[in-house]
């Protein structure tokens, strides 16, 4: 989808370069996905949890928290 989207773009004129600025990846990104046209966006993003991540219950007080009406 992403692909398509540079695509699109760069048909009508607009470089890649600011197409992938625009959508937040870089332009070699671009060209290897464009080498593997199978897999469009590959990223894999973090590959470790932060020290400081919130636990589920920590997650779920905040949610609970947040959805009362006693403010």
């Amino acid at each position: 989808m992403i692909l398509e989207a540079i695509g699109q773009a760069e048909e009508a004129g607009t470089r890649l370069a600011a197409a992938c600025s625009l959508v937040g990846i870089s332009v070699r990104t671009v060209e290897r996905w464009r080498q593997r046209p199978e897999a469009d966006d590959d990223r894999r993003g973090p590959r470790h949890q932060p020290r400081n991540t919130l636990s589920a219950s920590e997650q779920a007080r905040i949610v609970e928290v947040l959805k009362s009406q006693s403010m």
